[in-house]
Order: C-alpha cells, then structure tokens, then sequence
C-alpha cells in the first residue's frame, strides 16, 4: 500500500481524536449536574489528632503530631461554581482543660470564602499540657456558618487525647459534642 492509501484513515483519526478531546472539556464536568450550590464541604470530617505525649522539655514542633501543642489546617472547599461565603465560625464543647486552660481554639480563615479554585482554610490548634485523665477524650464541634443552601451550618468533630510520655499511641475516636435535641443553627450566634 502506497502513502496516498493511508491519509484518508489518518485524516479520520485525527478527526476522531480532536472530537475526543474537545468533548472531554464540556461545562457539565467543571459543575456537577445537580450542583446549583452554594456547597461547601470540609476535606475531612471528623478530624482526630488522635494521642499526643505532653511537651515536657523537648522544644516546641507544632507542625507533627508526636507532642502538644499540635495545630492543623481543615480545608472548606466550595463544591459548586457559586463562592460560599463563610459568616461565622465557632467551637463548642470542651475547649478548656479542667484547670480552665485553652486546649482547643481556631483562627478565622485569612479568605472568608471559599471557591471553586480556593478553599478556605481554618487553622485549628490543640495545646493541653498534661496528660488526660483516665480515658477522657478532649472533643469539640466546630461550627461553620455560611450560604450553603443545602446545611447552612456545618458541624465539624475534632477530638484528640495526651497521654503520659512514652505510652504506647492509640487511636482516638470523635464523639458527639451536640446533642441531637440541639438545633445546630442557634449555635455560633
């Protein structure tokens, strides 16, 4: 077969693949069908800093795990083409220690809205100094208000636990701070 044979079948697959790939770039796949939004979604949920050892006289590493105080960064992503414009954010549940010490506070993220190239970001920090007592739990909720249509206001558990130096880490699970009688809307007011 000579080359003149073979261009009109190459001219068809040329023809077959710029339509694959102009078809592929359709609007629909940017914005998912249904999805009218505003919708905002955390990218994890609950969130568990599971157990930490106390600081003691190592130098301070927020950024791992091992030891207190350990601070965090929970993403707000919009999940629509619409922004979501967070109103207010709050914390709920055992935020002091028994001594009346901070254990658990968040900074407002830098952006208030969260789009569909941008999340928001909320800086959550957990800084208790001696170990919990017995098997208690440290939890909170943070709340999340904003023009979701769908959950105007978003409940977020984090949880996590110190326990004394050098005992064997285990995972910690989240419990429910809100009880379900509570409507979560009359929270962060």
């Amino acid at each position: 077969m000579n080359a003149s044979a073979h261009k009109p079948f190459l001219a068809l697959m040329l023809l077959a693949l710029a339509a694959l790939v102009f078809n592929g770039c359709s609007e629909d796949e940017e914005d998912p069908a249904g999805c009218e939004g505003p919708e905002l979604t955390p990218h994890l949920s609950p969130v568990s800093f599971g157990e930490l050892y106390p600081l003691g006289s190592n130098e301070e590493n927020t950024a791992t795990n091992e030891r207190v105080p350990y601070e965090w960064t929970l993403q707000l992503l919009s999940m629509c083409k619409k922004d979501v414009s967070i109103e207010k954010i709050c914390m709920v549940g055992d935020t002091e220690d028994e001594n009346g010490n901070v254990i658990f506070s968040f900074e407002n993220p830098p952006q208030m809205t969260a789009t569909a190239t941008e999340s928001a970001t909320v800086r959550i920090r957990y800084e208790r100094s001696t170990p919990n007592p017995g098997d208690e739990v440290d939890d909170v909720a943070l709340i999340v208000r904003s023009n979701d249509k769908e959950h105007p206001t978003m409940v977020i558990a984090v949880c996590a636990r110190v326990v004394a130096d050098g005992s064997e880490k285990k995972t910690v699970t989240c419990s429910e701070v809100i009880d379900s009688t509570v409507d979560p809307a009359t929270l962060c007011p």
